[in-house]
């Protein structure tokens, strides 16, 4: 009967560790969603940049030598079409950038409300684990050495950490559903 309640209360410790892993990578993150927004823009202003006679093909009515007395060709319409086809989907890419970036900064203010509420030992081995880090976390002996703690002491703040914070995200996201 225990191994449901096991698995889960890891099940938990595996969905805060992630949420962690966001949190931690949230500022690196937004920065290249940031970039790949400015992309975007910058490929949106090369369409309006192009030559006159190619944006404003489709409002063109009679050009020289076009054929049947001034009705838009096909491959003119086809490269009007083109264009607005491809601003519609560069506007989707950049909504859909934004609204990563807000999910991101929102998952960041969160964990870091409920940091603020975490015992001091506890809070430094996370923020040490998942926010400090560069191209990869730190080992445990490491930030045991750093914190004066044995390794099992530093994993042991980790787990306490990770329960307390999923205790915490539970009980938000219950208030969450109750408040709709």
């Amino acid at each position: 009967m225990s191994e449901p309640i096991t698995a889960t209360i890891e099940n938990k410790r595996v969905i805060v560790r992630a949420i962690l892993d966001k949190w931690g990578t949230a500022m690196q993150y937004i920065a290249n969603k940031n970039g790949e927004a400015e992309d975007y823009k910058a490929l949106l202003k090369s369409l309006s940049d192009e030559p006159d006679e190619i944006r404003n093909s489709a409002s063109v009515s009679s050009w020289e030598g076009m054929p049947h007395g001034g009705e838009i060709s096909n491959p003119t319409e086809r490269i009007a079409l083109g264009l607005s086809g491809l601003r519609h989907t560069y506007d989707k890419q950049i909504e859909l950038l934004n609204d990563d970036i807000t999910e991101r900064i929102r998952i960041k203010c969160i964990v870091d409300e409920l940091l603020d509420k975490l015992p001091r030992e506890q809070r430094t081995v996370i923020c040490t684990m998942y926010r400090d880090r560069k191209d990869r976390p730190p080992t445990w002996d490491k930030i045991g050495e750093a914190m004066g703690y044995s390794e099992q002491r530093v994993r042991a703040f980790e787990l306490a950490a990770v329960d307390n914070l999923s205790e915490s995200v539970i009980i938000s996201k219950s208030q969450a559903e109750k408040s709709r």
